[in-house]
Parts: C-alpha cells; structure tokens; sequence
C-alpha cells in the first residue's frame, strides 16, 4: 500500500515549520508518523532478507532540525530518554559503541551512536545471532566459519538467508585467507553436472572478484602476474553479468556517496557489506584486466573446470572456500526434487573437505534427516558436520526488535505510548504474535504502521481495530510460506 499525503501542509511541525515548506518526503503520513515518535530510519519496511540486502546501501531520512535524537514524546506523550544506556564507557557487559557499523562483528550491542548524524544504514549492523545471547556463549558466525561442513535449518522466515548474509558479510569483511561462494538456487537448478560445473565456476568468479575489489582501499601494489593470469581466467567463465558489472566499474561517473562502487553489487546479487572506494590504483588494474580480457583467447574459449576455478583462487591466497548453498526451498519444489538439488553436492562432501572447501548450507527443516541420511553414505562422520536449528525463543525475539529500534535511530523500546489503552501490553502482544518468526514480526509492525498512516491524522493512538487490520494482513502476506 502506498502512502498518501495527508492534507495537512496548514500544519506546523515540532520544529515550528509549515509542512508546506519543507521537502515532499516530510509530507508522508507514515515519515510523520515515524519521525515524529523518534524514528530516524524505517527498519520495518522489508520483510525478507533479500529485500533488506538489496537496500542496503540507503541512508536513514533527513531528520528534521530541532528533533532530539536521544529522547522523544510518543503519541499518548510519554518521554522515552536513553542518555543513561548510550554511555560509551565499556564495561564487562556492555562494550563500547562503536561510531560507525561493524558488519565483521554483528552483535546485540548497538552499531552507532543515536546522536551520530550521518552513520551507514546496512541490515548488516543490526544482524541478532539466533542461537546465542551472549557473545561468552558462543558465536553463530563464528561456528559457521569452521572449517567443517555446517547446515542450518529452518522453517520458511527463521532467519536462514539472513543468516547466510550475515556469514558472507563476516567474511568478506574479515576474510582470513577464506572465500564465501554463493550458491543460490532461487529459480531454475542445475540441469547436469556439466550445467553445475559452469554454475559453481561463475559463482567463484563472482566472489573473489567482488572480494578483491573491496581490497583495493587497502592495497599498496598491484596484483602479481599470477593473480592477474588467475583473474582473467574466471572472468572469461564469469558470464555476462560479471563483464558488465566489470565494465560498469570502469564507467560509473557518480558512485554512492556511501558505498562506492560497491553499489554495483546488486547486479551480481550480492550484499553490500563495505565501501568499494574508486582508487587511481584500483582503476588502473581494471582497465588492464578489461584490455586483456578483450583480447584474450580464454575469452573466446570459456570452457573450464571447477578443479581449475579453485586453483585460480589459490593464486589470491586463498585456503578455504565456503559454498554457500540458498534457495532450494523455493519455485515450490518438493521434498524429493530439493534432494535431488543437493545430492551432487553432498556426495562430493568428502572430497571437498580434502580441498579446504566446505559446504555451508542453508535449508528447510524438513530436510534435516534426509541431508544427514546422505552425508553418512557419502562418508561424512555426524562429528564431522555441524547442524543448527533456527528456533527462536521469546528473548531473541525480543532482542531482534530492541535492535530493530536501535537501527532506526530510535530512543525507545517499547510501542506502549502509541497504542490505546484496551490494547494493553502491545509488546507482549506482538511476541505472541510473531509465534517464534522474526520475519512474521517484522511483517507484523511494517503493517501495523502501515493501516495506522493510511487513515489521518496519524498523531493519535494505534487502535484495536487497526491492531486486527494488521494481524489479517500479515497474515495474506506470508500465506504459504509456514
């Protein structure tokens, strides 16, 4: 549904200027709404994964001059003030908060200061570890990085994608001699095992290249002849979408203000996990690379195998490739067809593991017994392989939304002041609702907001009626998918 402006440009904001006056993006109901109650970014827009990674190179709304960050009166005129919690003083609990976000260290901690006026807006700085609440008792990211074949299971909207998001970011930001490769099998698989060999050779030429650009920023000297050799390989294997986006790195005459050139990343359906800044050194060895490429008999003759794709990375260092393994649970496929997807990988997994190259996969509970069925035939000891289950318990949950609000600028943890009385406990309500599904629960607020703005004013208390409206919405966006 999409916001209508309110008529209200008579109107005067907390800051004394007319409505009338300021830019049209101010005039939306729900920008009202949301700044109005200390909102500075709207978290609760995505739903999905996908969605939140694709957009993740947007800066939070221009904030109205004179609205406090650190505190904020809500539509029922409660102050909330979080000056006493945003001290940067570190301590055994509670570190220090950093000023900018740290992809590498996803944490229940905040990621930036409220008072910061311009920070980076990723998904990426307010990921929440679905199985640990405390760093001393473990880390997802970190398990997931050993060098050991690693499954995470899940139902539809548990966190599985974001999760393997939130790994690549890991890496990509602290790699450790180590390469992310995604696998995605979101839309048609494989056909044969010559249509894999050609998939899983363009999805390491994607990484490694999108990895070795964001290197650039830190680079003294060009690539050796070796890696240049090595490169050029896979980018005559990379497809068409890898040449373009090389091509476009070379042109972009106005790269993102934030992230660079790392914006291109979306063409390649890949995070953006850090700048990609456009250094004279980086330019320098594109173009050579593009020169080359072009004139290259490799490029008129793509054939290769996936043996030589993962010789070409040892080149760039590196020891151990991740596969990353996404999707199988989409296009409505059934149990059978997802196993037939994933049996050519699995049978492999041994001699994989003896190659540094694990699988890190992330996939339907269902399928759970029917994996470890046939990693034991191929070989594969249960001591070998490390299975999660994504079950989200009511102080995850609730830690999701607390970092939900903190990405969103926001010096407020609870909705209370903004419903009506007969609503009671909202907070409660909204865990109950969610029933152990983070993406139920942020579907659940994005639509609560939404049917509150469609109907001016917006500055009154969110009511049962609108409650209601909102659990029936959620409730047809995610049909199908529990």
């Amino acid at each position: 549904m999409q916001p209508t402006v309110a008529n209200q440009d008579v109107a005067e904001t907390t800051t004394g200027k007319p409505i009338a006056s300021l830019p049209t993006h101010f005039k939306l109901p729900r920008w009202q709404f949301l700044n109005s109650n200390g909102f500075r970014r709207d978290p609760f827009a995505n739903q999905t994964a996908e969605q939140e990674y694709a957009h993740a190179d947007r800066i939070e709304l221009e904030e109205l001059p004179g609205i406090s960050a650190t505190s904020t009166a809500g539509v029922n005129g409660q102050v909330h003030d979080l000056s006493a919690e945003l001290s940067t003083a570190p301590t055994a609990d509670k570190p220090a908060i950093a000023l900018t976000p740290s992809p590498a260290l996803p944490s229940s901690q905040p990621q930036q200061s409220l008072a910061e006026s311009k920070p980076l807006f990723s998904p990426l700085a307010f990921f929440v570890d679905p199985v640990y609440a405390r760093r001393l008792d473990g880390f997802i990211l970190e398990e997931l990085r050993r060098r050991q074949h690693s499954f995470v299971f899940g139902r539809p909207g548990a966190g599985k994608t974001t999760t393997r998001f939130a790994l690549e970011a890991h890496i990509r930001t602290e790699p450790r001699r180590t390469l992310n490769v995604t696998v995605d099998y979101t839309g048609q698989a494989a056909v044969d095992a010559a249509d894999l060999n050609r998939r899983l050779i363009r999805a390491i030429a994607t990484d490694l290249f999108v990895q070795v650009v964001e290197q650039f920023a830190h680079r003294q000297a060009e690539p050796t002849a070796a890696q240049d050799e090595a490169m050029l390989w896979l980018l005559a294997r990379g497809g068409r979408e890898l040449r373009r986006v090389l091509e476009r790195l070379l042109s972009e005459r106005e790269p993102s203000p934030t992230w660079g050139l790392a914006a291109l990343w979306r063409l390649l359906n890949r995070p953006i996990v850090r700048p990609a800044m456009p250094t004279e050194l980086l330019k320098t060895w594109l173009t050579s690379l593009q020169e080359r490429l072009t004139s290259s008999e490799a490029a008129a003759n793509p054939a290769g195998s996936w043996q030589d794709a993962v010789k070409a990375t040892h080149a760039w260092e590196i020891e151990t490739i991740f596969l990353a393994i996404d999707g199988i649970d989409t296009e409505q496929r059934t149990r059978r067809d997802m196993m037939k997807i994933l049996r050519p990988l699995l049978d492999k997994a041994p001699a994989f593991a003896a190659q540094g190259i694990y699988l890190k996969g992330f996939l339907p509970l269902e399928l759970r017994d029917d994996v470890q069925q046939r990693l034991l035939r191929a070989g594969v000891a249960d001591e070998d392989a490390r299975f999660i289950e994504l079950h989200w318990e009511r102080q995850r949950l609730q830690a999701l939304l607390m970092e939900r609000y903190i990405a969103a600028g926001a010096a407020r943890r609870s909705l209370t002041d903004l419903v009506t009385p007969e609503l009671g406990d909202i907070d409660e309500r909204v865990l109950v609702e969610a029933n152990g599904s983070p993406r139920r629960l942020v579907t659940l607020i994005d639509q609560l907001i939404t049917v509150h703005t469609a109907r001016p004013p917006v500055m009154r208390p969110i009511t049962d009626a609108e409650w209601k409206e909102a659990i029936r919405l959620t409730d047809d966006i995610l049909r199908g998918q529990y």
